[in-house]
């Protein structure tokens, strides 16, 4: 039995047309947190064969994320699926030098993404400074001539 092998982009929604009526017996995604979630769902339905497998990279996004729930099904056990994490320290061929410029330069919820591996919410990531104990207080002090309230709505 012939197979083909091919590369797709998976760039936008425009794209699902290149994995719609295929089988799949193996596809390889990179980076496939940031694949539109219509094409996510393609590529599953793809893999219809008792020995399809799929196998993707990718940095985290938000815990709620369609890959997100796969890797929550593997660390549940379900034989189906499986995952392993790596974070920029596990790789012996990056220089250290690199390592340690990635480690400072980054902040908030990238450093927390791309350099930790954690599965985390943007929020505050804007003002990712701000910090509920020192920032909040149950009564306004008295001494003040005035006082400003905002919200920002994002």
């Amino acid at each position: 039995m012939d197979k083909t092998i091919g590369t797709m982009g998976a760039r936008d929604e425009g794209a699902i047309g290149q994995f719609q009526g295929k089988t799949m017996s193996l596809v390889y995604c990179d980076e496939m947190t940031l694949y539109p979630e219509s094409i996510i769902d393609m590529i599953d339905t793809r893999l219809s064969n008792p020995w399809s497998m799929g196998f993707a990279s990718m940095n985290p996004s938000h815990p709620n994320h369609k890959v997100k729930q796969w890797i929550d099904m593997a660390d549940a056990g379900d034989p189906n699926y499986y995952a392993l994490q790596f974070t920029l320290d596990d790789n012996p061929f990056v220089d250290e030098d690199y390592k340690s410029r990635i480690r400072n330069s980054l902040s908030g919820v990238f450093y927390k993404r791309n350099y930790l591996g954690h599965w985390c919410l943007a929020e505050g990531s804007v003002y990712d400074f701000f910090d509920r104990k020192v920032h909040v207080v149950r009564r306004p002090p008295r001494a003040a001539d005035y006082w400003i309230a905002a919200i920002d709505y994002g």
